[in-house]
C-alpha cells in the first residue's frame, strides 16, 4: 500500500479527462449506447475535476433527453435503464442527477424531479423506498443515506437527521452481525429477511462470502460521517463507526473489490473528521485494488459501455475526494 496523493489525482484525472474528450457539443457521449446508466454520474465527477462547463453540458444533456413529464428520468418511455438494477432502486438515478442540478442551478429540472421524488419519502420511518411505491413499501440503507446526503446538501437538516435515525433503526434490528447485515426494512420496522435466492446480493451482506455489494453499506457510513461533521452530534459518528466495524469484519475482499469504491471513500471520510490512521490503510487498499483494474485510458469496464461510463465516473469522483480527505 502506498499513501500517494498525487497518484489519486492524477488517475481521477486520466479519467475525467478521457470522459471529457467523449461529448459532443450538445453534451452527449460519442458512444453507441444512449443508456441514462452512461450519464448520470458524470456532472458530479465533472465537478469534483472542476469542470464546471462539461457537468453543464451534460446535465443539459440528461435534462433534453432522458427527463420525464412527470419528473423522473429514463433511459427511454417504457425502460429506466438496460442495466436491471436500476429497475431494482429506481429512485437511486435520480439522485445522483438531483444532487448535481442543486449545485449547477437547473431550476425547471429540479423543481420536476424533486416532486416527483418525493413519492419516494416513506415518510415516518425516515426511509426512503427502494422500488416504485405502488409496487413495495420496503425501504434500504443505500437508498435512504443517497437522498439523506441529498437533504443534508440542500439544508433540510431535520429530513437528514430522520434518514440517520432510519440507519440507527435498521443497525438496532439485525438478527446477527456475526452472520450478515440484511439491507432492507419493511413498514412494520423488521428487517427483510425473505426474498428470492437470485436476488440474495440486494438484500443482504453475507459476513463470510466473498464479492459482496459492499458498497450498500459504504454510503452509510460516508452519509453519516458527513452529518456528523455538520451537526458534531456523537451519534451519527458513533453509528458511522458501528457500520464500518462490521465492514472490516467481512470477508477479506472487502478492501480488495471493485465493489467497494464507496467504502474507501467512507474510511476517508472517518478519517477526515477523526484523524486515526486506522482508516488509511482500508482506504488505500480498495484504492490500490481498484487502479489495478482499469485500462490504459483510465476506464473500468471498457468492454461494456453501459457500465463503463457509470462506474467510471463514480470512482473518478471518490478518487479525488479520497486524495483530498486524507490530506493532513
Amino acid at each position: 500500500m502506498n499513501l500517494n496523493l498525487p497518484r489519486l489525482l492524477h488517475a481521477a484525472e486520466k479519467t475525467a479527462n478521457y470522459i471529457k474528450d467523449q461529448l459532443l457539443d450538445d453534451g452527449r457521449l460519442n458512444i453507441e449506447v444512449n443508456d441514462l446508466a452512461c450519464y448520470y454520474k458524470a456532472p458530479q465527477m465533472f465537478m469534483t475535476a472542476g469542470m464546471r462547463d462539461e457537468a453543464k453540458a451534460v446535465l443539459g444533456y440528461i435534462e433534453a433527453n432522458f427527463l420525464q413529464p412527470n419528473g423522473d428520468f429514463k433511459s427511454t418511455e417504457s425502460i429506466k435503464s438496460q442495466n436491471p438494477e436500476y429497475q431494482e432502486f429506481w429512485p437511486y438515478m435520480n439522485g445522483w442527477i438531483i444532487r448535481a442540478a442543486q449545485q449547477l442551478s437547473f431550476p425547471k429540472m429540479l423543481h420536476k424531479a424533486n416532486e416527483y421524488l418525493s413519492q419516494f419519502d416513506a415518510g415516518k420511518n425516515g426511509g426512503f423506498f427502494t422500488k416504485m411505491p405502488e409496487l413495495s413499501q420496503d425501504t434500504d440503507v443505500l437508498t435512504t443515506s443517497h437522498f439523506g446526503l441529498l437533504a443534508l446538501e440542500c439544508g433540510d437538516l431535520a429530513r437528514a437527521e430522520a434518514a440517520a435515525r432510519y440507519l440507527e433503526t435498521v443497525y438496532k434490528a439485525q438478527l446477527s452481525l456475526d452472520k450478515a447485515f440484511y439491507l432492507r426494512m419493511n413498514k412494520e420496522g423488521e428487517v427483510v429477511t425473505k426474498f428470492p435466492k437470485e436476488m440474495a446480493l440486494f438484500y443482504r451482506i453475507d459476513k463470510a462470502k466473498s464479492s459482496q455489494l459492499y458498497f450498500m453499506l459504504g454510503y452509510p457510513i460516508a452519509f453519516l460521517t458527513l452529518l456528523y461533521e455538520k451537526t458534531r452530534h456523537e451519534i451519527y459518528l458513533n453509528l458511522a463507526v458501528l457500520y464500518f466495524n462490521f465492514c472490516a469484519r467481512c470477508n477479506s475482499d472487502v478492501f480488495s473489490s471493485a465493489a467497494s469504491h464507496k467504502v474507501a471513500w467512507a474510511a476517508s471520510l472517518l478519517y477526515r473528521v477523526t484523524h486515526e490512521k486506522g482508516y488509511i490503510a482500508p482506504a488505500i487498499s480498495i484504492v490500490d485494488h481498484l487502479l489495478s483494474l482499469r485500462d490504459e485510458n483510465g476506464m473500468w469496464y471498457s468492454d461494456n459501455p453501459l457500465m463503463a461510463y457509470d462506474q467510471s465516473s463514480e470512482v473518478a469522483n471518490w478518487l479525488y475526494k479520497i486524495a483530498h480527505n486524507l490530506v493532513d
